[in-house]
């Protein structure tokens, strides 16, 4: 009777064993998927993303110049691993240049206008991860991702494509990763093969669609199989959707393994309940004692293991019992088998966690942290991860209310590619991008968070959107500043009008220089505004630091307000150094309005210069040649820096200031105009005690000691009596060039463009001797209509006029001869000056080249 319930024991217990083995080797392999599966997602979506981030920086003629299109996508499969290949397609479908060698073999490489993923590109959108397809150019199966390309009005004017490397996909089936003898597949939309950690060279890119398969679906997108694989052996799969992507994962373990045990268990326990009930009905009444005694003392046992001791039974007592007892110890061996697979399956989840790139954070449903790896504590600058163990979740958003659809997250929907706006430790600002899922952790609803630090990648971006505005400044400048410097060149002419026709010391006279002195102070105003927005080639000449600070003192004082005192301290005898005005100008400008923003209560900025010597033991440490130097210091008052920040302050786009209250490009510009003058600056300054920048300048050599006052002239205006053709577009322009050449006895003709230029020209009786003429005109441009001239009248010179100097024709020309330019805005006397040097000059015969 004994026998009885200890069998229906035993079956039971055979029971429990299969069913628990099954259980377990099942959420294993749905946890091996769901890692597979999100280092597949994210690689997926990072290529696509990486695809977008590549278009932006290619040219708008990388569709109609192939040779440079092949010349920029050659080098990017070496660089951009995610790709085997990249390749541009014109909007009619065929490729124009791959970083591959096409097969030219291969019938029809050339045209993709029929396919899905072009035929979606080309209408705006950008295409994830295709099924397997021969790839255009190679002809080899892989997947595509494609997205527009668009010219800087927003026209779609190509698509580029680009086929995923399929050994970078394979490279993500990690054997640290899954269990032994699990095989996990990755599959594309169509349920064809695109990489299997065993046998993929076999496997890859067959298609199981439509084969019947015996599923069980656990949650949304997460399934569970038994049929046999693609080797024909049976195995328990784990399969995972990819979100979005049409994509699967799929991690199997063969059947034998997980119910090897299990089987073998019940054969034994079945054999030995047919040896109990026929051992117990012939020695029942002899061995009844003996037996109950040993049964005993095996509940006992029992029960221990139940407690988790590992108590073998000893091999005495009656035959029947020590046969239990065999099969009692086996199955307490099972259990440790078991256990130690536990055991081992948290240790690779540690694994993962320890070694992960990215934040790995769970959560409760309550916000707080029950688990953390080593990136997720170096990114919130925590230290060990056991510092945020504990820790609510909210306290690292910088909203805490974005927190409630992290918490919320079902086992359905998972989330991908969140931004949010994190701090650190210390209160900096990190942006990150979140992917998370709901999980089970330590038997309760938790939420698993993988996160990534992108706040440099939004730095870069935020840059180039800097980048892009600086340079729409500069063409918005440039043409302000093409009106303007034709103003001030009719007003300079006219107050050097009045000048000569008034009485030196009359009031008139006096008020004449005042509109002479605006306007060329006006002028330099607009070089600054256009020195904020382009790299100007710089015009040194020797300066007097004394009356560079004196012109500029008005200015500064109405720049800083009324509740700061200026103070200008500048030492006599100083010397001279050799510079470019402008940018002289623009540097004293800069630090004063920076000590301004440093005192938003007021206070007090001292300007002052000296004469100061470098010594050779000085040199190295200041890094400039040792002998004379001008000190120009500028000090203020004002809250002061920190270490940090002042190790920083020359970096471009490095501010302090609010958002949108700075460009954090003013002491970059500062430090590279002392730096090409051959100088250098320091930088004092401490929090509370105000900021010093000293700079130091060299000296001007003797033979270049000539320093002149701004607006200074030198001379008496040269005249002649040459032939001179002025073409203006503006009427007051060309009024005052008539009015200054004819008053200095030139012959003057003139024209409004450049085709009543030509007609002058072909009817004029006599000899043209020079051609003044503006750069930009509606029609014939001012370097079109010279070389014209130097074809028809090859001994006429040339003198181009313009009030912006970034035209590329024109540097062209300029680079030939820099005195066949002359910028406006310019007074009468330097005009005449510049028309009496290129009457001496040669004709310009290389312009018949096309120069």
């Amino acid at each position: 009777m004994t026998a009885i319930p200890l069998a229906a024991l035993e079956a039971y217990e055979v029971v429990e064993t299969y069913r628990e083995g099954a259980a377990r080797a099942e959420e294993s392999m749905l946890g091996v998927a769901d890692v597979m599966a999100t280092a597949v997602g994210r690689h997926l979506s990072d290529a696509t993303a990486l695809l977008s981030n590549f278009a932006i920086l290619l040219p708008d003629d990388i569709v109609e110049n192939p040779a440079r299109c092949r010349a920029l996508l050659a080098p990017a499969p070496r660089i951009l691993r995610a790709y085997s290949n990249l390749f541009v397609v014109d909007p009619d479908g065929v490729v124009r240049c791959s970083a591959l060698p096409p097969d030219t073999t291969r019938p029809g490489w050339t045209s993709v206008a029929g396919t899905r993923w072009f035929v979606r590109a080309r209408n705006g959108y950008t295409v994830p991860p295709t099924p397997l397809r021969p790839a255009p150019v190679t002809g080899e199966p892989t997947s595509i991702v494609a997205r527009p390309l668009r010219d800087r009005e927003g026209r779609i004017i190509g698509v580029l494509g680009a086929s995923l490397d399929r050994r970078a996909i394979l490279s993500l089936l990690d054997p640290a990763l899954r269990p032994d003898g699990a095989v996990v597949t990755i599959f594309d939309p169509e349920v064809t093969v695109v990489a299997r950690s065993s046998g993929h060279a076999r496997w890859a890119g067959a298609n199981l669609q439509g084969v019947p398969l015996d599923v069980r679906e656990v949650s949304r997108g997460r399934r569970i199989t038994r049929d046999r694989s693609l080797d024909g052996e049976r195995r328990i799969f784990a399969t995972v959707d990819l979100a979005g992507l049409g994509w699967k994962v799929s991690a199997g373990l063969p059947e034998s393994d997980v119910l090897l045990a299990a089987r073998a268990d019940a054969t034994r326990r079945v054999a030995v309940f047919l040896a109990l009930l026929l051992a117990g009905g012939l020695l029942a009444l002899g061995l009844y004692h003996q037996v109950a005694r040993s049964l005993r003392f095996l509940v006992e046992r029992t029960q221990a293991a139940a407690r988790g001791e590992q108590v073998p039974l000893p091999p005495s007592s009656p035959l029947e019992v020590i046969e239990v007892g065999k099969q009692f110890n086996r199955a307490l061996r099972a259990v440790s088998r078991a256990r130690s697979a536990e055991v081992e399956a948290r240790r690779r989840y540690q694994a993962l966690l320890e070694h992960a790139v990215f934040g790995i954070l769970v959560v409760d449903r309550d916000g707080i942290v029950r688990e953390a790896n080593p990136a997720a504590a170096e990114m919130l600058g925590c230290g060990e991860p056991s510092s945020l163990i504990g820790r609510d979740l909210r306290d690292f958003y910088v909203e805490p209310e974005e927190v409630g659809p992290v918490l919320e997250l079902d086992g359905i929907d998972p989330m991908r590619d969140v931004e949010a706006s994190w701090t650190r430790t210390g209160g900096e600002p990190i942006t990150v991008r979140l992917a998370g899922a709901a999980i089970r952790y330590a038997g309760e609803d938790a939420v698993e968070l993988i996160v990534e630090d992108i706040s440099e990648q939004k730095a870069l971006e935020m840059q180039y959107r800097q980048t892009q505005k600086m340079e729409a400044v500069g063409k918005l400048a440039g043409g302000i500043a093409h009106d303007f410097n034709n103003l001030l060149t009719v007003i300079l002419a006219q107050a050097q009008f009045l000048l000569m026709d008034l009485s030196e010391g009359t009031d008139a006279y006096a008020s004449a220089v005042d509109v002479r002195d605006a306007a060329q102070r006006a002028a330099r105003l607009t070089q600054q505004l256009l020195g904020f927005t382009r790299n100007d080639e710089s015009e040194p000449q020797v300066l007097d630091i004394h009356q560079v600070v004196t012109g500029l003192d008005k200015m500064l004082r109405r720049v800083i307000g009324e509740d700061i005192e200026l103070v200008t301290e500048i030492a006599a005898n100083q010397h001279h150094v050799r510079a470019d005005q402008v940018q002289l100008e623009q540097v004293l400008m800069n630090l004063v309005i920076n000590a301004r923003d440093a005192m938003p209560n007021g206070g007090r900025i001292v300007v002052e210069a000296h004469n100061a010597v470098v010594s050779p033991l000085d040199r190295h440490q200041l890094g400039i040649p040792a002998g004379g130097y001008v000190r120009l210091v500028v000090r203020d008052t004002g809250q002061g820096m920190d270490e940090l920040t002042r190790s920083r302050i020359f970096e471009p786009f490095f501010t302090t200031k609010d958002k949108g209250s700075g460009t954090g490009l003013g002491l970059a510009v500062v430090n590279s105009i002392v730096t090409q003058a051959g100088g250098q600056i320091l930088v004092d300054s401490a929090p509370g005690r105000g900021t010093t920048f000293e700079i130091l300048l060299p000296q001007a050599r003797p033979d270049q000691e000539s320093a002149v006052a701004p607006g200074e002239e030198r001379s008496d205006e040269a005249g002649g009596t040459e032939t001179v053709l002025v073409v203006e577009d503006e009427d007051p322009v060309r009024i005052v060039l008539r009015r200054v050449l004819e008053r200095a006895g030139y012959r003057v003709l003139t024209a409004a463009d450049g085709e009543e230029a030509k007609i002058i020209a072909q009817r004029f009786d006599g000899h043209i001797d020079l051609l003044i003429t503006d750069m930009m005109m509606p029609g014939i441009k001012g370097n079109e209509l010279a070389q014209w001239m130097a074809r028809s009248s090859p001994e006429t010179r040339t003198l181009i006029i313009s009030g912006y100097s970034e035209s590329p024709d024109l540097q062209t020309w300029v680079s030939g001869d820099p005195s066949i330019f002359l910028a406006k805005p310019f007074t009468p006397h330097a005009l005449l000056m510049r028309v009496r040097e290129r009457l001496a000059s040669e004709p310009l015969a290389y312009a018949v080249g096309g120069r």
